[in-house]
C-alpha cells in the first residue's frame, strides 16, 4: 500500500489495485499502526526538514500532555502517511529529555537562521492557539525553545 498527500486534506492510499483508493485525516490513523511502528527501532539520524518539523511540532501539540485531532491534522499533511506514523512513534517513544536531545541535535543544521528559528517558534505558537490559545505551560515551552534556539 502506497500514500502519498491529497492536496492537504488527508492522505490518498492505493492497494494492489491501483483504482481502490481512501483518503483520510490525521484522526483515521489507527493506532494499531503506531503499536507496531513503536516496536521498530529508533531512528533519528539524517531526518528530513519536514520529518524534524513535525517531531517539534509533536512536543509542542504534546505540551499539555495530549495531541488533539485537530493539532495532527496541522501537522500530519506536511508527510507521508508512512512518514508521519514512523515520526509519531518515535515521538512516542520518548520522554522529554530524549525529544529535546533529538530536536537540539537537529538546531545546527535546521535552525540555523533567524528566520529559521521565527518559523519553527511561529509554527509552535500556531499548535498552541489550535485548542484554547495559549496556556502557561505552552507559554513556558514556547520561551524555552526560543532561549535553545538562540544559544
Amino acid at each position: 500500500m502506497a500514500g502519498r498527500e491529497n492536496g492537504g486534506h488527508g492522505y490518498v492510499f492505493k492497494d494492489v489495485n491501483p483504482e481502490i483508493s481512501v483518503t483520510f485525516a490525521a484522526k483515521d490513523l489507527p493506532v494499531s499502526n503506531i503499536e507496531i511502528l513503536s516496536n521498530m527501532p529508533i531512528q533519528t539520524d539524517n531526518w528530513t526538514y519536514a520529518e524534524f518539523h513535525a517531531f517539534v511540532m509533536l512536543y509542542a501539540a504534546n505540551t499539555d500532555g495530549h495531541i488533539s485531532i485537530e493539532e495532527e491534522n496541522l501537522i500530519s499533511p506536511t508527510l507521508t502517511a508512512e512518514a508521519y506514523l514512523r515520526i509519531k512513534s518515535t515521538f512516542m517513544a520518548c520522554d522529554d529529555e530524549d525529544a529535546l536531545d533529538i530536536i537540539f541535535s537537529y538546531k545546527e543544521q535546521y535552525c540555523k537562521t533567524q528566520a529559521d528559528k521565527d518559523k519553527i517558534l511561529a509554527d509552535m505558537l500556531e499548535i498552541f492557539q489550535v485548542n484554547v490559545g495559549l496556556e502557561q505551560v505552552e507559554r513556558s515551552v514556547l520561551h524555552l525553545f526560543e532561549r535553545m534556539l538562540c544559544q
